[in-house]
């Protein structure tokens, strides 16, 4: 059989068409030369690729197992094919529906040796038609145009297989344009929601290949940034209804994509390991000033700019675990209040921090109430606070859990 005869274009895309084909097609349920039942007992396997050929990522083998297995069932059950151009203006280059051959009663060697044609004649459009033409990527999109085909089958199997970095730059999963890898996921979704952008991948299965497998000019992603990268697609194709969602750690060639149209690169985190302690940082009553006796902010915006500060540099040392030391003046008679006084409002500069990005998990809330290390006396000889001393004694301390000095004294309070 010579499969390119059933190859024609149609307003830019490519169909594999039975009409093409001459006599009538065998019935479902036929038996085969070689005993047992055809492939035409089989349900059909309905299979989207995804092709991630453009800048920035490494050339995608089109001898993938997962991509020619999963095409491979596809033609030997009769199934439906889509491949999708993914850069900047995604497009759907082949869609084919596989005939069933015209001649009853083929040997199994026979149908397996056409399917494994038709596996190879769609595979050759990898290397013609699968080739970035427009700048950027926008992997969403092409997300979006793979689903649509796979909504009009009514049986059998259905498969998406995405062969792509991930990293997208531009639509509406824009990591240029968005700090997305350190962007809450629940937001990003409920973002895409808003914006209606979330495909329908009901009862598909998702396959993802070389997810963050990024190529020169683009960084190196870091470990981080890529489970962040992952946690965000995974969000997304469950939100979309995907039947079960699988991150292959196959890995791309080394040869990155040349001469094709430009891709942004987006920032990259330094590779290296930060093991210093942080400095600690103290949010004091001039910056955070507590209403008396309360673990509630006199000035919530002025509080809100200082503790920025320190989100800041939590977020650039996500490695780093932090006490968050509560402390407070002394009152005599009254420690157990102050203790308890200094753990809220502890907890008050935690639930903060985590409404600036930082994990919940980089950070431990502690009150010491009037015991810190750090402590300065703030009575007088007769019992009497100071206040000038008692004011300094008011605030709340960020330092590292393997610092040096004081983190040994603090771990003490934990409960």
């Amino acid at each position: 059989m010579n499969v390119k005869k059933l190859l024609f274009k149609t307003i830019g895309v490519t169909f594999l068409a039975g009409a093409l084909l001459t006599g009538c097609n065998s019935p479902k349920g036929s038996a085969s030369e070689s005993g047992g039942t055809s492939a035409t007992d089989q349900q059909p396997i309905s299979v989207s690729v995804v092709v991630g050929a453009h800048s920035n990522a490494n050339v995608i083998s089109p001898n993938a197992q997962e991509i020619g297995d999963r095409l491979y069932q596809c033609a030997y059950t009769y199934g439906t094919v889509s491949l999708i151009r993914a850069d900047g203006k995604p497009e759907e280059f082949l869609k084919a529906k596989i005939p069933e051959p015209s001649t009853q009663g083929l040997s199994e060697r026979k149908l397996k040796s056409i399917a494994e044609e038709y596996e190879s004649e769609i595979l050759a459009t990898f290397q013609t038609d699968g080739m970035a033409k427009v700048e950027e990527v926008d992997t969403l999109e092409a997300i979006r145009l793979a689903a649509n085909p796979l909504k009009t089958v009514t049986e059998g199997d259905k498969y998406l297989i995405i062969a792509d970095t991930g990293v997208s730059t531009t639509g509406y999963v824009n990591f240029c344009a968005n700090d997305l890898f350190n962007t809450p996921t629940e937001e990003i979704i409920q973002a895409l929601e808003d914006a209606k952008a979330i495909p329908d991948l009901t009862s598909v299965h998702v396959i993802w290949l070389y997810a963050g497998q990024v190529a020169e000019p683009q960084q190196a992603l870091s470990e981080a940034q890529k489970d962040k990268l992952i946690e965000i697609w995974t969000a997304i194709l469950e939100k979309a209804g995907a039947a079960s969602i699988d991150f292959r750690p196959d890995s791309a060639s080394s040869t990155p994509y040349t001469n094709l149209p430009d891709v942004s690169t987006v920032n990259a985190d330094d590779r290296a390991i930060d093991v210093t302690p942080l400095t600690k940082m103290i949010l004091d009553s001039e910056s955070v000033s507590f209403v008396g006796d309360q673990a509630v902010f006199e000035d919530e915006n002025q509080a809100k700019q200082a503790i920025s500060s320190v989100a800041q540099t939590l977020l650039a040392h996500p490695d780093n675990k932090v006490y968050v030391v509560g402390c407070t003046a002394s009152l005599p008679g009254k420690e157990a209040f102050c203790q308890s006084l200094s753990e809220d409002r502890a907890q008050a500069i935690v639930n903060e921090l985590k409404e600036f990005g930082v994990s919940e998990e980089q950070m431990v809330a502690v009150g010491m109430g009037n015991q810190a290390p750090w402590h300065l006396e703030d009575l007088d000889a007769d019992g009497k606070q100071i206040e000038s001393i008692a004011q300094r004694n008011r605030c709340v301390v960020v330092l590292d859990t393997q610092d040096p000095e004081y983190a040994d004294a603090v771990s003490s309070y934990l409960h």
